[in-house]
């Protein structure tokens, strides 16, 4: 493992240490009233929400199945949700931040940087990427969460950052049937920070990489942070920019 690979990996389980802290601290404040609430943009209640994280933590330490489409990602989803019966919120934090905390230090920790390994849809990714979509599911499904009962819920650019930079080629298997024989591309420029991306699809594949702040791309983008992310790729708000509602059409939800 080279230095700055240690380096990032670290950064990243630091900030999976936080984020399950955060969601831990929020989940236990729940009350049974809270549970029932519906999330805005999802089929579940808040309390299907709160077993959905729990779940994220078990596929990380003892829970290997995966879909092998798309499409059975919510059957998959639904399948794991109905098998935690007790949804106490106190009994979902406990056992999230248990789970968690053995997926980041002791199963994060120990996958080498060069190992590939099944992902939902088909698709692979290596433990960069792992870390990168349990951030941001933590962050976003920790977001659900709050915004249906009324509590505050912070991310910060620098998230979005490191969520974008580690890993969303996996996003290939959610291209839309009509996008598979694009060849197209985004330049993204984040307000406030010095990250550009550059994000392609082409030969029926998604990549994202590092980009110059003028290097060629068919469409560039000034956004905020915060506003990419809610839109793309988690479809939680609508945008106004032409360019990346374009950027959301190509792929299927989440």
């Amino acid at each position: 493992m080279s230095a700055n690979s240690a380096s990032r990996r670290e950064e990243m389980m630091t900030e999976l240490r936080l984020a399950t802290e955060r969601v831990t601290a929020l989940i236990s404040a729940l009350s049974q009233e809270d549970l029932e609430r519906p999330v805005a943009g999802l089929d579940w209640t808040v309390g299907e929400t709160a077993v959905h994280l729990v779940v994220i933590a078990r596929r990380g330490v003892n829970d290997f199945r995966r879909s092998s489409t798309t499409e059975g990602l919510a059957e998959l989803n639904a399948l794991s949700i109905s098998e935690i019966e007790n949804h106490d919120p106190l009994y979902l934090a406990d056992k999230f931040s248990r789970t968690m905390n053995v997926a980041v230090d002791k199963v994060f920790a120990a996958i080498p940087d060069e190992m590939v390994f099944e992902f939902h849809g088909g698709s692979k990714m290596t433990v960069f990427s792992a870390m990168s979509v349990v951030l941001g599911e933590l962050l976003i499904h920790g977001n659900d969460i709050a915004q249906a009962v009324g509590k505050a819920w912070v991310i910060q650019p620098h998230h979005v950052i490191m969520m974008l930079a580690n890993g969303w080629d996996i996003l290939t298997a959610w291209l839309a049937p009509d996008a598979l024989h694009l060849t197209e591309s985004y330049r993204i420029h984040f307000h406030g920070q010095e990250f550009v991306a550059l994000l392609k699809i082409a030969d029926g594949a998604f990549t994202v990489t590092r980009a110059a702040a003028d290097q060629d791309a068919d469409y560039v983008i000034h956004v905020d942070p915060l506003d990419f992310i809610f839109a793309f790729p988690y479809g939680r708000r609508k945008t106004d920019n032409p360019d990346l509602d374009r950027l959301c059409s190509r792929f299927k939800p989440l």
